[in-house]
């Protein structure tokens, strides 16, 4: 009689082990029509550093596939679907909507001030909505972020600030869209030299 309890117990353990998770997948980013296949998975773990992780991105979409970023968190799988053109032009947009990675740490555009966590919703409401009209009592057109560091940076920090991002995004309930850009920090240019009056005369 014991046998059989224990056999009971064992194939009950057996089939609690096999049992599949129940996972939430989110999708951010515009989800392309194309077949399911010519998707390319990236985990950023992957990566030894940020340079190639935007050129990894990059190739997908010059060979006519679609980078899907995954991050995975205990039971919540979010698919990061980033803006990417073959052949970029320089993208050009408000300050406002990049955030620089230093060291594993966001930071304000080309700046050294910190973003802290418990402000990403005031982040995304002010500095990440865009707007197409002036009017702004309606939703935006759609939430838009570059993600920068430098080439050499590594990808620390990166995922989670992702993950806490996308939290606060789900949490307006907006049916706008969220895009996220990854780009290598665009030096600014300088500024144009002032010429004295007598060198302007020579």
């Amino acid at each position: 009689m014991k046998l059989n309890i224990f056999k009971y117990l064992i194939l009950v353990l057996l089939l609690t082990g096999c049992k599949k998770e129940n996972k939430t997948v989110k999708n951010y980013g515009y989800l392309k029509t194309e077949p399911y296949n010519l998707n390319v998975s990236l985990k950023l773990s992957e990566f030894n550093n940020f340079g190639n992780f935007v050129d990894r991105i990059n190739e997908i979409v010059c060979n006519d596939s679609i980078p899907k970023i995954v991050i995975q968190k205990k039971r919540i799988v979010k698919n990061i679907y980033p803006v990417e053109n073959c052949n970029p032009a320089s993208y050009q947009t408000e300050r406002k909507h990049y955030i620089t990675f230093r060291k594993g740490k966001p930071n304000k555009f080309h700046s050294n001030k910190k973003i802290k966590t418990d402000s990403l919703d005031h982040l995304l409401k002010n500095e990440l909505a865009y707007y197409e009209r002036s009017n702004k009592t309606n939703d935006p057109n759609v939430y838009y972020v570059i993600i920068e560091s430098q080439r050499n940076e590594g990808l620390d920090g990166i995922q989670e600030f992702l993950m806490k991002l996308t939290d606060e995004f789900d949490k307006l309930e907006t049916e706008s869209n969220f895009n996220i850009l990854f780009g290598n920090v665009m030096p600014i240019p300088p500024l144009p030299q002032e010429h004295t009056e007598e060198e302007t005369l020579q």
